[in-house]
């Protein structure tokens, strides 16, 4: 992980995000999606999230390790949906994650990677504990 002081909270953080994905993946869909935001731009959107908050999190040498784990989730997403009768496995959403962990590694390549350690020295949080 990266040098923070609340790295532990922030991937704690992440995880939540995690599970809440698969929460809103495997539950029925009561209501259709507006027009301006299709499932596939969701996935993107999901993924390109959680690709860049973890790249804020681990070191930038693991960025492969995390892309291949955020591909094999979402890979894991379809086939629970799968599972489910009211939900289907679609290959395309699996396409729109990929597309969303490559926005969110370029975004993390263009300066987002700092995030965490942005949001603790504003709370004037240093990472030795002072």
């Amino acid at each position: 992980m990266q040098p923070l002081r609340y790295g532990w909270l922030w991937l704690a953080a992440g995880c939540a995000a995690l599970a809440l994905v698969l929460t809103l993946a495997l539950v029925p869909m009561a209501t259709r999606m507006p027009p301006l935001l299709s499932d596939k731009v969701a996935h993107g959107l999901v993924f390109a999230f959680l690709m860049t908050w973890f790249l804020g999190i681990f070191e930038p040498r693991l960025a492969p390790r995390v892309a291949l784990m955020l591909v094999a989730y979402g890979v894991l997403i379809e086939l629970l949906q799968g599972l489910t009768p009211y939900r289907v496995v679609e290959a395309a959403d699996v396409v729109a994650d990929c597309a969303g962990i490559g926005i969110g590694w370029l975004l993390a390549q263009a300066g987002l990677r700092h995030w965490a350690g942005r949001v603790e020295a504003l709370l004037g949080v240093r990472s030795d504990g002072r």
